[in-house]
């Protein structure tokens, strides 16, 4: 009696000299048309015959004759051949398709930069491509990345270098900005006096700070909401960008995304000294290690990379 776990002994790659011989009626001419030798069929055979516990041809003088197991079998395999092939047509379909979506994950204040409506003026060619965006730290980009949730993602660091593969995307630069009401007008003198103002937390808040006392104090540091004089805190980026403006605390921010606060006069830097250098921060396009992405992916991938053609050519891989 067969059992179901009998079926994972059988290789499907011996199907193809068995099926060459159902079709030719000898070996010898099942080995020209399978461009295999006669020992390669003949061994196919042999190690069908012994995980079947049938007999697949009678040796007649006449030649071979199948039995009836080796009919069953042509049925099977037949049918098993077909799926198989089915399904990787629909595969290979599905991955160079333009068609779905394209999920990936990045900080919030990304969104608030000019590649998302670029991005969106670039899918116009290709208006099947659906998209799923993450607003999440660089830490739950990495994690999404990591657990197959999203197909690439927009990081600050490298920190997983080692787990996937890094393709520069632009420069974020940062400053320390305030209502006019609240800036202080001179600069600050070290980190001591940033401690002492009024900040403003959110998600990638330590970044940023990070990033701006390294640049601007020269000093490494490990920046905690616990070690600030935190006067307001939001889980998003527009919720504490009315906290600043309204005066409740500064904030070191992408200066991309209160541009137009600073131009109307709503927000507005907190002066530097002339020795003290403007922080910033390399973005990152992160993808999993060596994977091979559907077509739909690796051409929003490319119409990123795109945007800043000059900081490398574009790899290979987002040409073809």
């Amino acid at each position: 009696m067969w059992k179901a776990s009998d079926f994972e002994r059988l290789d499907p790659r011996l199907f193809r000299g068995f099926l060459a011989v159902m079709r030719a009626g000898s070996m010898s001419e099942a080995a020209r048309v399978a461009n295999l030798t006669q020992g390669a069929i003949s061994q196919q055979i042999a190690k069908l015959e012994d995980r079947l516990g049938a007999q697949l041809f009678l040796r007649t003088a006449d030649g071979i004759m199948p039995t009836e197991s080796a009919r069953m079998l042509t049925r099977f395999a037949e049918n098993y051949l077909q799926a198989s092939a089915s399904f990787l047509e629909q595969l290979n379909l599905e991955y160079e398709s333009m068609n779905g979506w394209v999920r990936y994950a990045m900080p919030e204040s990304c969104i608030h930069s000019p590649h998302f409506p670029m991005l969106l003026q670039r899918r116009k060619q290709f208006p099947d491509i659906e998209l799923d965006v993450h607003l999440q730290s660089t830490e739950l980009v990495y994690r999404s990345l990591l657990a197959g949730e999203v197909d690439f993602g927009f990081v600050l660091d490298r920190r997983f270098e080692a787990q996937v593969d890094l393709f520069p995307f632009c420069v974020e630069k940062y400053g320390l900005v305030a209502s006019p009401d609240l800036a202080p007008q001179e600069p600050l003198a070290d980190v001591q006096d940033l401690q002492q103002t009024s900040l403003i937390w959110f998600p990638q808040a330590e970044h940023y700070l990070t990033q701006w006392i390294e640049a601007v104090f020269r000093q490494a540091t490990d920046c905690r909401q616990a070690d600030f004089n935190v006067r307001g805190s939001c889980s998003d980026l527009r919720g504490a960008l009315a906290m600043m403006r309204g005066g409740l605390g500064m904030g070191v921010i992408p200066l991309h995304v209160v541009q137009t606060d600073i131009d109307a006069g709503t927000l507005c830097h907190v002066p530097l000294q002339p020795q003290q250098a403007q922080a910033s921060c390399q973005i990152y396009i992160a993808t999993p290690k060596n994977s091979k992405l559907p077509a739909r992916v690796r051409r929003v991938i490319r119409w990123f990379l795109e945007m800043h053609a000059d900081l490398q050519p574009i790899p290979s891989q987002f040409l073809q």
